[in-house]
């Protein structure tokens, strides 16, 4: 049965990024052509409040060289209220939640889809 609510926890997960995916570019500005996706990002939680998420948060972006290629933005995934609070102080702006219900070890039940527009 373990494997079996692996499975089951992998396919949810692949069904809200997919869901996100669509919320994404249905509520998008249109102008909005090219973006990079950032998806799951985790710290265990011994490591947590020791900056480790921040530092990952645009680890090898160059949000410069990003617009010279054309890219109008960022988007990202957050189910946990830290790492929404954390997209929210740099700058990305929610735009939409899948349907889906999460019972989160911090009280929030769902994801939340943002963006950070580079242009």
């Amino acid at each position: 049965l373990e494997g079996t609510q692996n499975a089951n926890d992998q396919n949810i997960s692949a069904d809200i990024l997919a869901e996100s995916k669509e919320i994404f570019w249905k509520w998008a500005d249109p102008g909005i052509q090219k973006v990079i996706r950032r998806e799951i990002t985790y710290v265990s939680p011994v490591h947590q409040r020791k900056g480790i998420a921040k530092y990952l948060l645009h680890l090898g972006l160059d949000f410069d060289d990003l617009k010279k290629k054309g890219f109008h933005g960022i988007t990202s995934e957050a189910s946990s209220l830290a790492n929404q609070k954390l997209l929210e102080k740099n700058g990305y702006v929610c735009i939409g939640r899948p349907e889906y219900k999460l019972h989160m070890h911090d009280g929030n039940e769902g994801v939340m889809v943002f963006f950070k527009d580079l242009r």
